[in-house]
């Protein structure tokens, strides 16, 4: 008998707290927070912007494009879609990539982007991603993320990838 009473106290208790969930107004709604990829270029952490980002894969099957220019590394199969595949690392003036190893497909853009490391995913209230410094101030990499690290907060340049996409569009013939 005591059981059931416990069980029914228990009941009421669960009762109460959905009810109060809809009495009680909402809890403010802030901005939404952000995800991002951290990935490494060389020795030199940075960001993407998970919402600019149609795919993550591992590096394989790169076909050679002939006559390219040393930051396209070839050509890639993405869901039954050749795309280029262009050094991420190299666009950004960092020098070639000695051995990427991954792609991301851009959303805004039919290309794959490929660099060396992938460091991990974050999700970050808005207020972590803010502008750089004048003196670092970069038209591919204007902002800079504080997100967790090995026991410290990490600085990590956010990479624009409009900017990625825009200095590889032809120019507009007018």
């Amino acid at each position: 008998m005591k059981e059931t009473e416990e069980l029914q106290a228990q009941v009421a208790q669960w009762r109460a707290a959905f009810d109060r969930a809809f009495a009680e107004p909402p809890p403010e709604a802030g901005p939404p927070p952000l995800d991002f990829l951290g990935l490494g270029l060389g020795a030199q952490p940075h960001a993407l912007r998970l919402a600019e980002l149609s795919a993550l894969q591992a590096l394989a099957g790169v076909t050679p494009y002939p006559g390219a220019p040393p930051e396209l590394l070839g050509l890639v199969s993405h869901r039954g879609v050749v795309l280029p595949l262009y050094d991420l690392r190299a666009l950004l003036g960092l020098g070639a990539a000695e051995r990427p190893a991954w792609l991301v497909v851009l959303k805004q853009a039919p290309l794959a982007l490929a660099f060396e490391r992938f460091d991990g995913h974050w999700r970050l209230p808005g207020e972590a991603c803010v502008p750089a410094g004048e003196a670092a101030r970069d038209p591919l990499r204007g902002q800079v993320l504080r997100c967790p690290g090995e026991g410290t907060e990490q600085l990590r340049s956010v990479i624009d990838l409009g900017a990625v996409a825009a200095l590889l569009r032809p120019p507009n013939p007018s």
